[in-house]
């Protein structure tokens, strides 16, 4: 594979989780959660307009985070489309 991140901009980065392949990790300003397995795809594939409601119910922490961040919901958003379609692209890539 690559060791290049997820997603990764001046505000945001996504990516494995240094101790897990199956888990992920999402890092803005000063905080960084993890993701369990399939985190990502849901996050990625809800609708624009439910995911503060889908990751409400997965982690309140990240919300949190995120209004003490740089980064706006939208954004989030944005990153985490932008990850789970990069893995995608890894995976096929990487599987005859």
């Amino acid at each position: 594979m690559t060791d290049e991140p997820l997603y990764e901009d001046k505000n945001i980065k996504i990516d494995y989780h240094p101790t897990s392949g199956e888990d992920h990790f999402i890092e803005f300003g000063s905080f960084r959660y993890t993701l369990a397995r399939g985190v990502l795809e849901d996050f990625a594939r809800v609708p624009r307009e439910h995911l503060v409601g889908r990751i409400e119910t997965y982690n309140s922490m990240i919300l949190g985070g995120l209004g003490r961040s740089d980064v706006g919901i939208d954004g989030l958003y944005d990153a985490l489309c932008q990850a789970y379609a990069e893995e995608g692209r890894r995976i096929r890539a990487y599987v005859p």
